[in-house]
């Protein structure tokens, strides 16, 4: 009867403990929301991871760039200029990507999104957030990633990832997608 009864409340305390785990990312995404429609830098931060969103921006953005020269690439003048034209790329990349993983630089991405977001037919969204994400998807990817998709134009779709970080979930990761059309 004892190991029975220690059993069950096993059993009990590791359901409360995974359904915890698994309302976690949601809750996260709802403070978001909340900071999108307060306009709240305070609000956003204790769920933005911002070093991680800011290496992500600038790894991401940095891989468009064309490739530096290298010294047999192509000698003289125009290989000093591509080597200077890289490293002022890579400085303003750093300052954009610096500001943008801040609370405020979400925001401002967030809620010009929100402004140009796609509403859905015969809706009338009241808030920012409403508007941006009204058709938004959530998938739960592994055991420590959460993404949030909200389509912002008929081509393209927003996503923000979340990743678990002890207990906690933290904005890691915003991004625009396209959208391959339906008939391609």
């Amino acid at each position: 009867m004892r190991n029975t009864i220690i059993l069950c409340v096993l059993i009990a305390a590791m359901a409360v403990g995974g359904a915890w785990l698994y309302v976690q990312p949601s809750k996260a995404f709802q403070a978001v929301q909340l900071a999108v429609d307060r306009d709240d830098p305070a609000l956003l931060a204790p769920w933005l991871d911002a070093q991680a969103l800011r290496s992500n921006l600038k790894n991401r953005e940095a891989a468009k760039l064309p490739a530096p020269l290298g010294p047999d690439a192509q000698p003289g003048l125009s290989g000093l200029f591509g080597m200077l034209g890289q490293a002022l790329a890579d400085s303003v990349l750093g300052a954009i990507t610096q500001n943008l993983a801040t609370p405020e630089g979400v925001l401002a991405l967030l809620r010009g999104a929100a402004a140009g977001a796609h509403t859905p037919p015969n809706k009338n969204p009241r808030t920012p957030s409403e508007r941006l994400f009204a058709q938004a998807s959530t998938e739960l990817l592994g055991f420590d990633r959460y993404v949030v998709s909200a389509p912002i134009r008929p081509n393209a779709v927003l996503q923000l990832v979340f990743t678990r970080q002890g207990t906690k979930w933290l904005l890691s990761d915003i991004e625009v997608k396209p959208i391959a059309p339906p008939n391609a």
